[in-house]
């Protein structure tokens, strides 16, 4: 059983008071899925009340949820979800922090240090962590921090979603573009880190005031509708590839991501061709 940040934000967006959410979130947030040690949530549960979870921890996912349960708070003035969302952000910058100035991507799964109460489980080394530096998923993190920030009013989250932008701008982004992480190949390169990126670049700008996050997102649009801008939408990958993957395709949530940001950019730059890409992408 699986959280699904993507169809929790959906229901947030259209029933924002919807009793069926609050309910999910209070009652993921009060058994096993959610560490209330360490803080964070698991990958998932096998049990449909949320019970014992796969105990890896995933930065997309935590981001996600930070975002929903501080959309929430907001909404239902439950502090519950506040205290939630201070306790992802502690287990971000606990566990998950790299001081390179990114977000790792993942902690691996121990079902015998997670299940320990908290006594003995401080007297262990915490599961080993995967500090690759993935584009699309430290740009979901730049918006959730930004969230944190003008909600809970921390200045850390502030100074961290400042410093993972520009993390990704020095080590994610190149001439051929926005690449899978800071390691990866010049290609294929993916529509998803495009769309992610220039939306934490715009997110950026609308926080700071500082037109280079906006200018720097203006550039990746480009270079993102050179690269898989058709007739029909956005193909999701460009580039050499294997398998299945040497033919393109669109992918519907891939689209809706860079529409979102194509619509944003549209409106700050009064540029009416991001607005008709961005409809294209949903057609």
């Amino acid at each position: 059983k699986f959280p699904y940040p993507d169809a929790l934000r959906l229901i947030q967006q259209h029933e924002p008071d919807s009793g069926m959410l609050t309910h999910t979130l209070l009652k993921m947030a009060e058994r096993q899925i959610f560490d209330t040690i360490d803080g964070g949530f698991h990958r998932y549960a096998t049990q449909q009340d949320w019970d014992w979870p796969h105990f890896e921890k995933l930065l997309e996912d935590n981001a996600h949820l930070l975002t929903i349960y501080l959309s929430a708070w907001r909404t239902t003035d439950t502090h519950r979800f506040k205290q939630v969302a201070e306790q992802i952000i502690s287990y971000l910058f606990t566990h998950l922090w790299n001081d390179a100035g990114y977000f790792s991507a993942s902690q691996d799964s121990n079902e015998a240090y997670a299940t320990l109460p908290i006594e003995k489980r401080s007297l262990l080394p915490p599961p080993p962590i995967d500090t690759t530096c993935y584009t699309d998923r430290n740009s979901e993190s730049v918006r959730a921090l930004w969230l944190a920030h003008a909600r809970l009013q921390r200045e850390d989250c502030r100074q961290a979603a400042i410093t993972v932008t520009n993390y990704l701008l020095d080590h994610c982004v190149t001439a051929h573009g926005v690449i899978h992480h800071p390691n990866a190949p010049k290609e294929p390169v993916y529509l998803k880190d495009h769309a992610q990126l220039t939306s934490a670049l715009i997110t950026t700008y609308q926080h700071t005031g500082d037109h280079k996050y906006l200018n720097e997102a203006e550039t990746i649009a480009k270079k993102t509708i050179t690269l898989f801008s058709t007739k029909k939408g956005f193909i999701s990958f460009k580039g050499k590839s294997i398998g299945l993957l040497k033919t393109p395709y669109k992918d519907v949530t891939d689209n809706a991501l860079i529409a979102l940001a194509l619509l944003d950019l549209s409106a700050l730059t009064g540029n009416a061709p991001y607005h008709t890409l961005a409809k294209q992408a949903l057609e």
